[in-house]
């Protein structure tokens, strides 16, 4: 069965991200409508905070291998970008800004390398999952109230046709 591109998305925006939920283990609250989109993030900077961005940065197939003359491989690249304000504890600062977006970061990790398959229950969507992302204070980036982490989400599939 093919993975599609869609329902990867779809459920890294509709479950495993909003997974996040400000528990024990997250920092950030991720479970609000609207809060997780599929579409790059608005220029004027983003409608809800926190909330994250997920959009299609690349996506390449190629041949599996002798193993089955109809699989092939599927490498997706998911862009990432996340919008959140500092706690109270950091206040805001540079340095408050800073470490609310690798909270943040570190929220989108874990609720998706807890489930690196991105199994649906009833589907595993990948063969590997890893992330790259980057935290910035967002007064570099028009978002001058909060932190911005950006980066990627790279999944591989392997796909029967």
């Amino acid at each position: 069965m093919a993975t599609s591109t869609r329902a990867i998305l779809e459920f890294l925006r509709d479950t495993l991200l909003p997974s996040v939920d400000g528990s024990a283990s997250y920092v950030y609250d991720l479970s609000a409508a609207g809060a997780v989109k599929v579409g790059m993030p608005p220029r004027d900077g983003p409608e809800v905070v926190p909330s994250v961005y997920l959009w299609t940065d690349r996506c390449r197939y190629e041949h599996s291998g002798p193993a089955s003359l109809r699989g092939y491989r599927k490498r997706l690249r998911v862009g990432v970008a996340g919008y959140v304000k500092p706690t109270d504890a950091d206040g805001d600062t540079r340095a408050g800004r800073l470490n609310a977006a690798a909270d943040l970061g570190d929220d989108i990790a874990r609720a998706i390398l807890e489930n690196h398959r991105l199994d649906t229950g009833s589907t595993r969507l990948a063969q590997s999952v890893a992330l790259e992302l980057t935290s910035l204070d967002g007064a570099e980036a028009n978002h001058p109230s909060g932190g911005i982490v950006f980066g990627h989400i790279n999944i591989t599939a392997i796909l029967e046709g």
